[in-house]
């Protein structure tokens, strides 16, 4: 899901030499704010505070697009409207390599189901398999 992040310059932000500091805020996501050093920087702590803010909701907030955004939007969510508009990426689902021993019979059927199914690989199939159980 994507999330529209805006970005605009602070001077109390970034190093003391220069200032190229960003403060960032993600509006569609309650509390959803940070900064950093530089652009590409700001932009990398969005997408790891919008990962964090997310990861323990069941429900995702609604993602408006840009047009939802209006200046009489912005102004109301006290966002200057010299804001830089970023899509952040907030990736849904997460994996985590597991081993999972199997004995060579089971791992023989899953391969043959796999085959007949137009699976793409073992992961798939065990995946599926263990969110059907799941969700019956």
């Amino acid at each position: 899901m994507n999330y529209i992040a805006f970005l605009y310059k602070d001077e109390d932000i970034g190093s003391k030499d220069k200032d190229d500091g960003f403060n960032v805020i993600i509006p569609d996501v309650e509390g959803t704010y940070t900064c950093g050093d530089n652009f590409i920087h700001s932009v990398q702590m969005a997408k790891e505070v919008l990962d964090l803010n997310l990861e323990d909701l069941n429900i995702l907030p609604k993602a408006n697009a840009l047009e939802y955004f209006t200046p009489k939007k912005l102004k109301q969510l006290d966002i200057p409207l010299n804001a830089v508009p970023q899509v952040i990426e907030h990736n849904l689902l997460k994996k985590k390599r597991i081993t999972v021993n199997l004995n060579l019979r089971a791992l023989k059927s899953i391969d043959e189901y796999m085959k007949s199914h137009n699976l793409k690989n073992r992961s798939e199939f065990l995946e599926e398999s263990a969110l059907k159980i799941v969700s019956s």
